[in-house]
């Protein structure tokens, strides 16, 4: 083969059947050994599906007796630890561009990658906070700090750069304006901390974390045309095995899907 990858919006077209083929890696001279997962799966997924992803892991438990480790962080943390070191089966990234990077790099199992989940943006601040319900409360001369992740490393970090940049007040972009009150965290989570502790906060977090904290209030849901959808891609890591792959189809069965929902995820190609 001549090595090149396909990115991931090509390989969505990849049917979810496809994660239960033969577990081959994409591009390389042979099919590496699987690792039999007998001790268990260790799942990488984006901080932001803490809340959700234990319960349906348990149900997998519950059903097969083979144990779900989970390792929650940021998806540019995760990835470059996938690239870094072996261990992880699964990989639950909250873009797709710190998927592409572990495609490209020839970690994922061929035919394993396929959107799975939608997500939104929201501008959050503490429910005692006077703020008003628009992007204004950016701007309001109470709010010293704009909790958000980091841009570098966090997806939702980088959808808020971008609907920053693209939000216009007084003749300049919001991001210029605001870069030097931008506080950046290392996940959502941490993110969303701090928006908790301090009235004079705003934060953009995603719609589901702020769904768990009730000591947080919505000031403005981001409209999904001013910024790239927010999608979650799913892919079983290199070298694999039958259970990592059992367990994806397990994340996209009905069950599964109605508890993603009801924690305000959207599913994509649902059964």
């Amino acid at each position: 083969m001549n090595g090149t990858r396909p990115q991931t919006i090509r390989l969505w077209a990849r049917t979810a059947i496809a994660w239960i083929s033969p577990l081959v890696l994409s591009g390389c001279g042979g099919t590496p050994t699987a690792r039999n997962c007998a001790d268990g799966i260790d799942v990488y997924a984006a901080a932001s599906l803490r809340n959700v992803l234990v319960p349906v892991g348990e149900r997998y438990t519950a059903t097969t007796g083979i144990s779900v480790r989970h390792n929650f962080a940021g998806s540019g943390v995760l990835a470059q630890q996938i690239l870094a070191t072996p261990g992880a089966d699964v990989y639950l990234s909250a873009n797709t561009r710190w998927m592409d990077e572990v495609t490209n790099a020839g970690r994922v199992v061929e035919g394993s990658l396929s959107p799975w989940l939608q997500n939104r943006l929201v501008l959050v601040a503490r429910i005692d906070a006077a703020l008003p319900h628009s992007p204004q409360a950016l701007f309001h001369p109470s709010v010293h700090h704009i909790a958000m992740g980091d841009p570098n490393s966090v997806p939702a970090g980088q959808y808020a750069k971008q609907w920053l940049t693209s939000l216009q007040h007084q003749g300049a972009d919001g991001w210029t304006q605001l870069q030097q009150r931008a506080s950046h965290a290392h996940d959502v989570r941490a993110a969303l901390d701090h928006v908790r502790s301090d009235t004079g906060v705003v934060g953009l977090v995603y719609a589901t974390d702020a769904a768990t904290a009730s000591d947080v209030k919505v000031l403005y849901e981001i409209p999904p045309r001013s910024l790239q959808s927010i999608v979650y891609p799913a892919a079983q890591i290199a070298p694999g095995c039958a259970p990592a792959a059992n367990y994806l189809a397990h994340l996209r069965t009905t069950e599964s899907f109605a508890t993603l929902s009801a924690h305000g995820f959207i599913p994509l190609d649902a059964p």
